[in-house]
């Protein structure tokens, strides 16, 4: 189960990478609407890349690794929550992003380029995020699955 763990660490680390290093140039050259997309992206991808560090390093030292495997229920358990919790983050984040760009269209709003860049950055991240977690939480459930089953033939058969 920790191969998956550390393939959704890759991946996310995939993710953040390039909304750091593709948005501090645009960052300097943009204005905007574009400069606030930007920001929020570059923003996003640091806080992405935090956060696949921590899950890396999380994992690395989970005591789950020197256990039986009949703990394996116990982790994916945790990794079920965190990732029902997650998506949960991700369906706020898309929801914000459509209130801010409603916001954005209202006459009395100051600074419109500003709610529509963060607005389709909060989108745009929430979608990604949401596909993302979605993915290996099905991936995650299909892997206890075939453990559990191959778990219970074994015990099964020697009892």
């Amino acid at each position: 189960m920790s191969y998956l763990l550390f393939k959704h660490v890759r991946v996310l680390t995939f993710w953040s990478l390039p909304q750091i290093f593709i948005g501090i140039p645009f960052i300097f050259l943009s204005s905007g609407l574009l400069w606030y997309f930007f920001l929020m992206n570059w923003c996003w991808g640091l806080i992405n890349l935090i956060v696949a560090f921590w899950m890396y390093l999380h994992i690395g030292n989970e005591q789950f690794r020197n256990k039986p495997l009949e703990y394996r229920p116990i982790v994916y358990l945790h990794v079920r929550k965190m990732l029902a919790l997650n998506i949960g983050f991700d369906v706020a984040y898309i929801l914000i992003g459509l209130v801010f760009f409603w916001v954005s269209t209202t006459t009395f709003i100051n600074h419109p380029d500003l709610w529509v860049g963060f607005s389709l950055s909060l989108f745009i991240q929430g979608a990604y995020l949401l596909i993302h977690d979605s993915l290996f939480l099905k991936a995650h459930q299909r892997a206890f699955r075939r453990w559990l089953k191959k778990w219970k033939n074994e015990h099964y058969f020697s009892g």
